[in-house]
């Protein structure tokens, strides 16, 4: 397997208010640096869950690149630009400076997964935002490993990933509603938007858990649940049920 790094540099991050029911459409990205600063800044601007940290994570943790295309170490920009709606939804997704190798299409579709954002607001209302960002990944080159080697497949390898039976919503909400608030730190409440990645085994049990909210008891209670009371549907190859690499962002909600 390729070791992989992604690192999103925060050159510039410039929000602009959109007006009126529509987004300007175009076959290619036209939303550029220039452009955006002619239009009218927000005084609040969007936010991932999180913050900009978090949404570093989800990205990284989501777009599903294994390895280098060339097997030599490389380095990809491009510019991501769309728009938070006024209830958080992301839409008119578009990659400036398509660095090939299916990354485009890649950030395009985690993107549409994204949870809710905070909406940028002006005098205190809601409103329709662009947002555009910057990002950089490096891909980094290095011995392969077979998946025996391994322990799981990776993503790329698979006809059919893991799932969830209800869904990430419901995995979230089922987390929350399990964990034990008595052994946590007071301090420890509100809402969480963590990325973590895991391994889903043959049987749809979890291992391999990385996670890091911040908080070293949440963490392993998030653990806990998972290893003890989850169970995924597996992923499988040519019809046979194997361990394979997953990911997926919780939502945490930790009444106050």
């Amino acid at each position: 397997m390729k070791n992989i790094t992604y690192t999103l540099f925060t050159i510039f991050a410039i929000v602009t208010s959109v007006f009126g029911q529509s987004v300007q459409q175009s076959p290619a990205p036209k939303l550029n640096r220039d452009q955006v600063s002619q239009k009218k800044p927000v005084s609040e601007r969007p936010e991932f869950p999180g913050g900009y940290k978090a949404l570093a994570s989800y990205i990284s943790n989501n777009l599903g690149l294994t390895e280098s295309p060339t097997g030599e170490d490389i380095q990809v920009r491009c510019v991501i630009t769309f728009v938070v709606d006024e209830e958080g939804g992301v839409t008119d997704i578009k990659v400036k400076g398509d660095p090939g190798y299916g990354i485009a299409k890649r950030i395009e579709e985690v993107l549409k997964k994204s949870p809710k954002w905070k909406p940028g607001k002006e005098n205190g209302k809601a409103i329709k935002a662009a947002y555009t960002q910057p990002i950089v990944i490096q891909l980094l080159g290095g011995s392969e490993m077979t998946a025996e080697e391994r322990g799981y497949y990776e993503a790329s390898e698979v006809d059919v990933m893991p799932t969830y039976p209800k869904g990430e919503k419901a995995l979230s909400d089922f987390i929350s509603s399990e964990i034990n608030r008595k052994i946590l730190d007071p301090d420890t409440k509100g809402d969480f938007t963590i990325p973590i990645k895991f391994v889903v085994k043959a049987d749809g049990s979890i291992g391999s858990l990385e996670i890091r909210s911040g908080h070293y008891g949440l963490d392993k209670e998030i653990a806990r649940v998972l290893a003890e009371k989850v169970k995924y549907t597996p992923g499988s190859l040519k019809g046979i049920p194997v361990a394979v690499l997953t990911a997926a962002t919780l939502s945490i909600v930790l009444s106050k």
